[in-house]
């Protein structure tokens, strides 16, 4: 994925809001795993111009229990980029405080190499991601994701709201 660095806050932010739009993104949460909650992550499906996939996300700031369709897509690609800064399994369990022998551990990683080749092909333009000191500091487009007025949280209802054609 690009350095975050070669993009702006607002393109960023632009560019989430934008794809949930056209590729008709949703992002469910899973229920949550107690394992997986006491290390703050969340198991979620992410469905994506007609396909699905579970994916992991970090979610120590409850993220991902929002109705916040971007916030959710740059904390799945939060954890795809992550785990391309990892050289292998083991560095990748120990970021995550995952036991390197534990079958949950195995079945994530196997999942992360699966998306990390499937979901950027859905994309026309680069992966852009948050930095991880914005969202670690909640600040920058992190910050502007989270304050994100509901028809911008909400692309796919609000769209559907003005063409008339909500449930």
């Amino acid at each position: 994925m690009p350095d975050v660095e070669n993009y702006t806050e607002n393109e960023i932010v632009n560019w989430l809001i934008q794809s949930v739009l056209d590729l008709e993104i949703d992002v469910s949460p899973l229920p949550p795993d107690d394992a997986l909650e006491r290390l703050f992550l969340r198991e979620v499906t992410l469905e994506i111009g007609g396909s699905t996939f579970p994916c992991l996300a970090d979610n120590e700031c409850g993220d991902m229990d929002l109705d916040n369709l971007p916030l959710k897509l740059s904390m799945i690609l939060m954890e795809l980029d992550s785990y391309e800064g990892t050289k292998d399994f083991l560095e990748w369990c120990d970021d995550q405080a995952l036991a390197t022998g534990s079958a949950l551990a195995s079945r994530l990683w196997g999942q992360l190499q699966e998306n990390v080749i499937e979901i950027p092909k859905f994309f026309t333009k680069k992966m852009k991601v948050i930095s991880a000191y914005d969202w670690h500091l909640g600040a920058g487009g992190i910050q502007e994701l989270r304050t994100l007025p509901y028809q911008l949280a909400r692309p796919d209802l609000h769209r559907k709201l003005t063409k008339g054609t909500a449930p």
